[in-house]
């Protein structure tokens, strides 16, 4: 179980508008607030003792006013929600409704990245020609998170 940063859950909010065309700024920041709670709770529930986490209030300052950037490509955004549909535990008693039903929401977003990456490339967002092996299962983005969706467009940007 994994307590994640406020700082990806900032690079989570980012993206999910940059990706996300129907959700707006408001509507993702609540639903990234219940998923940063959620991912709270769980990792509370397995260790007490760790962080209590941050208000409402200056979580809505941390995503206005962080210089976070969003994901370079929507691989990353569908990596991060595995991560946390991995790491959120839907049957931990201190989860909300609300949160169980935003866990749910971010299950079928995942469907929906993958069946517009299909549509987009005519292959699986898992498949060996995407950069999908290439972008950590994290809501934090590596240094050199790749900047294209396709292994061989990635790798021809090295050449230039």
């Amino acid at each position: 179980m994994k307590h994640f940063s406020i700082g990806g859950f900032v690079h989570f909010y980012r993206s999910l508008i940059r990706f996300n065309h129907t959700m707006s700024g408001d509507k993702a920041a609540e639903f990234t607030w219940r998923l940063y709670t959620a991912n709270l709770a769980s990792s509370q529930s397995k260790t007490p003792d760790k962080d209590t986490g941050i208000g409402w209030d200056a979580f809505l300052h941390s995503i206005n006013k962080s210089t976070r950037r969003p994901y370079h490509t929507v691989v990353q955004l569908y990596r991060a929600m595995e991560a946390l549909a991995l790491n959120i535990d839907v049957k931990a008693d201190d989860l909300s409704f609300s949160q169980l039903c935003t866990f749910v929401d971010m299950l079928h977003m995942m469907d929906d990245i993958e069946l517009r990456f299909y549509r987009a490339f005519n292959m699986r967002i898992d498949d060996g020609r995407t950069i999908y092996s290439e972008c950590p299962r994290s809501i934090t983005p590596s240094a050199d998170e790749p900047r294209l969706c396709l292994m061989r467009d990635w790798a021809s940007l090295d050449t230039m």
